[in-house]
């Protein structure tokens, strides 16, 4: 008879319990809800969004034109003259074989 009413006390708490997180849930819904639509009403650019006006993601393929133009630029910009490296004549410093200039003279004599 004990262990009758002492699980019959369990069960209308376990109810209890499971009544007010169910009315916890509804009312933390509503406000998510009406804080979303109070969000939405300040925010101006938000306004009048809708699923028609997002960006599309992913972005559709960029044109022919672009793509040889980023794939030319690339080509340029990774071209072994423009990456090489030499030293300077005179101070031995690396730079940039495109912006160094040929040595025409030649001296004379040994020393």
């Amino acid at each position: 008879m004990e262990k009758r009413a002492s699980r019959d006390r369990e069960l209308k708490a376990a109810r209890w319990f499971d009544q007010r997180i169910s009315k916890l849930s509804k009312v933390t819904n509503a406000l998510v809800r009406k804080r979303h639509l109070e969000k939405q009403k300040r925010d101006p650019v938000r306004k009048g969004s809708t699923l028609s006006n997002e960006p599309v993601f992913p972005p559709p393929a960029p044109s022919v034109q672009l793509r040889h133009k980023i794939i030319s630029g690339m080509c340029e910009d990774i071209d072994p003259a423009r990456l090489e490296e030499a030293g300077c004549a005179v101070c031995g410093q690396l730079t940039p074989t495109v912006q160094l200039t040929k040595i025409n003279y030649q001296l004379a004599g040994p020393g």
